[in-house]
């Protein structure tokens, strides 16, 4: 992520830095277009003239090739629900706080909830280049039997971080972790302050998870949900007092049941790619326009708030998980048209962040954030043209 603002601006203070890496990028052939700051409302956070996140353009859910959460996941708990029910017996109040108990079991008397009803179906409807008209996805039964899992999937899996061409000495704001069968790709928030001599938040998020990961007894099986936002909730915590700055985060994880399972703060993202289609991807979360959710030591979000995702997989779908350096910049049927051509996942992550960077370096390029900064009246995009410099990370996944 490269500018977001958020009230943490005024928190800490000081220069970036990080430790030196090893790593080696081009030299910076342009200067990022500057970009103003939008303000943070505590309103919109908190109530007044706020909303909860939308969906944007109002898409339907897709729910085909997606099983209901498991009664040992965990079941968004954000925004508030509202059922049928609390139309005739009041409002129905949540928990504030974060649940670490086992989930409890419906009650079977209570009477439907069409909120909760919603939050079982984890899947977005497939996003369409900004070129293309989107399509609506009919509405199907979410209680369709599961079908048989089979065997357990093989993950060919290859990942690639390219730093900011300006924060190549400290290697850049974006950690990925790949630890068996789970995955996290974290962003951190350049537009936070940050204190000169401690580590990243984005760094020491990702060093955490990998560590807890390989503690949890079901790492070679796959982390549900529930453990999924457990053990993300753990590691931003100990970042909390250890290091300094904020970052938005993806964490996903492949069963041995073959199913996929994603929890997602802010605006990095996921892909499921299948015979050369857009299956599922994960829902971006955003207080307002670059200012995504993210955690850090002053921020009211928490892996709680996060959007899910479940998917069942099959032999041949491909996975990607990338910061917004990548999402910014690559249209829809770039990644498909990247993705095809690629023989091996070592090869498609390269593809995918170099070419990211060539497009983000291009004023005249047409781009996903571009299109997103016009509509947003950012000065210096009112044409909807122009890539955006950024750190750059990737993630591939090959299921066979």
């Amino acid at each position: 992520v490269e500018v977001k603002t958020g009230f943490f601006d005024s928190i800490f203070g000081g220069a970036d830095t990080a430790k030196p890496v090893v790593a080696q990028t081009e030299p910076l052939i342009e200067k990022e277009k500057s970009q103003p700051s939008p303000s943070f409302d505590l309103g919109s956070l908190f109530g007044g003239s706020g909303s909860a996140p939308k969906d944007e353009e109002g898409e339907t859910l897709n729910i085909n090739n997606i099983q209901s959460v498991d009664d040992d996941e965990e079941i968004e708990t954000s925004p508030p629900s509202f059922g049928l029910g609390n139309m005739f017996k009041g409002s129905s109040n949540q928990k504030d706080e974060e649940d670490d108990d086992e989930d409890e079991e419906p009650d079977a008397g209570e009477s439907l909830n069409l909120a909760d009803f919603g939050k079982t179906v984890a899947q977005e409807a497939p996003k369409q280049s900004s070129t293309k008209s989107k399509s609506k996805t009919p509405f199907s039964n979410p209680f369709s039997p599961k079908a048989p899992a089979g065997p357990p999937l093989t993950l060919d899996t290859s990942s690639l971080v390219l730093p900011h061409p300006e924060k190549v000495q400290w290697g850049g704001e974006d950690a990925i972790f790949v630890k068996e069968r789970t995955f996290g790709v974290f962003d951190g928030v350049s537009g936070a302050e940050k204190l000169d001599g401690v580590p990243l938040y984005s760094k020491t998020m990702s060093e955490q998870m990998d560590i807890m990961v390989d503690d949890t007894m079901d790492s070679e099986e796959g982390l549900t949900l529930k453990q999924l936002e457990r053990t993300m909730l753990e590691a931003a915590e100990y970042a909390d007092g250890e290091a300094t700055g904020a970052t938005t985060g993806i964490v996903a994880s492949v069963g041995k049941d073959n199913v996929l399972r994603a929890l997602n703060v802010g605006d990095s993202g996921l892909l499921v790619i299948r015979d050369s289609k857009i299956l599922s991807r994960s829902k971006d979360i955003v207080h307002y326009f670059d200012c995504p959710y993210q955690l850090a030591f002053d921020s009211p979000d928490r892996p709680r708030d996060g959007t899910k995702l479940t998917v069942n997989l099959q032999s041949q779908d491909l996975i990607l998980m990338a910061t917004d350096g990548i999402f910014d910049n690559l249209s829809d049927d770039l990644v498909l048209e990247i993705s095809d051509e690629a023989s091996s996942t070592d090869k498609l992550v390269q593809r995918i962040v170099d070419e990211s960077r060539r497009i983000s370096l291009d004023d005249e390029a047409p781009t996903p954030y571009a299109k997103q900064a016009k509509n947003a009246k950012y000065e210096g995009f009112e044409d909807g043209l122009g890539g955006k410099v950024d750190d750059i990370s990737c993630i591939a996944i090959r299921c066979t």
